[in-house]
């Protein structure tokens, strides 16, 4: 829903050529959701407050393959499941802020935390990748997706050639949302 809005948004300022700037059309979108002025700047960022403060940052060079392997569950339905757990975790986020500033993938690796994870019945999901060795592979957002970082961009395109069969996407960090092959 906040990705529609962002999109939106953008559109309605062009259709309607208001030719409002991004932090304009941030602040429109913050009163729609605390996520709407992220998805209308993008890319990999920290947002802190209430989704006001936006810190771009730029990834280390790596890909990643990304494989639906369920059937969506309601991200709704997902939260009340995850407040149901306890949920700790030993990751840091600054850690994973410098391993990022500093490209350095395997601070990112060794930190990257999801707490959907407690929902899901997680190991059988990563097993196709298994045998493709991942710098790291977790659960992307509320799920079903599962993503694999990999290090070395033709172990990525290894893993992708054998399972675009079963819906595989792959892409660079560099370009990412966007799906290369």
């Amino acid at each position: 829903g906040s990705a529609d809005a962002a999109a939106t948004l953008k559109l309605l300022n062009i259709i309607s050529k208001a030719n409002l700037s991004e932090l304009e059309l941030a602040e429109i979108g913050l009163s729609l959701g605390a996520d709407v002025p992220f998805c209308l700047i993008g890319g990999t960022a920290y947002v802190s407050g209430i989704g006001e403060r936006i810190e771009t940052l730029n990834t280390p060079e790596m890909s990643y393959v990304l494989l639906k392997n369920r059937e969506k569950l309601s991200t709704g339905q997902m939260y009340k499941t995850l407040d149901s757990y306890n949920v700790h975790s030993d990751k840091d986020l600054q850690k994973m802020i410098t391993g990022i500033k500093e490209e350095n993938l395997q601070l990112i690796c060794d930190n990257i935390f999801n707490a959907f994870e407690f929902c899901w019945d997680f190991n059988d999901m990563i097993k196709p990748f298994e045998t493709f060795s991942p710098k790291k592979t977790f659960l992307s957002g509320s799920g079903p997706t599962v993503c694999a970082l990999f290090d070395e961009d033709i172990k990525a395109i290894d893993c992708y050639n054998s399972l675009k069969t079963i819906g595989a996407k792959y892409a660079k960090s560099k370009n990412v949302g966007i799906e290369l092959a």
